[in-house]
């Protein structure tokens, strides 16, 4: 574990009022008494924070978050995975030199908003579209 991770850590601990501590490797916060976020480095220069949302409902259901998950202008933006058990993960990657407390509470407030945005739609039930710009 690097250097900067445990400082990045440290930094977010500062600006939740709490220690952090990283378990082999990973640190975890509950978030509103239920949520819980992982934060792990990836090599020594970038940050991963995770957070297992709720089991795939349908194949459909994974069409369409796969179809929304594909490009953003924003490289850090949170995204949406599948664990080997069919578990949605809302997860976001960032460079760890960006990333000082107030930017990682930013980030994990991102995460977390997109992680209820996935427990509390049903987008299997949404029409597929491309966006307007692209629709032919």
């Amino acid at each position: 574990m690097s250097e900067r991770f445990n400082a990045t850590l440290e930094a977010l601990g500062k600006q939740l009022g709490i220690e952090l501590i990283a378990e082999a490797g990973i640190a975890s916060l509950t978030l509103d008494g239920e949520q819980v976020i992982h934060l792990a480095p990836l090599g020594e220069d970038q940050l991963a924070m995770f957070a297992r949302v709720q089991p795939l409902e349908n194949e459909q259901q994974a069409v369409t978050l796969l179809q929304r998950n594909l490009f953003s202008e924003h490289c850090n933006h949170p995204r949406v995975g599948l664990s080997p058990d069919n578990h949605l993960i809302a997860w976001s990657q960032h460079a760890l030199k960006d990333m000082d407390g107030a930017a990682l509470y930013q980030a994990l407030s991102t995460l977390l908003a997109f992680a209820d945005t996935l427990a509390s739609t049903t987008p299997a039930a949404e029409p597929v579209s491309p966006p307007a710009s692209v629709r032919v």
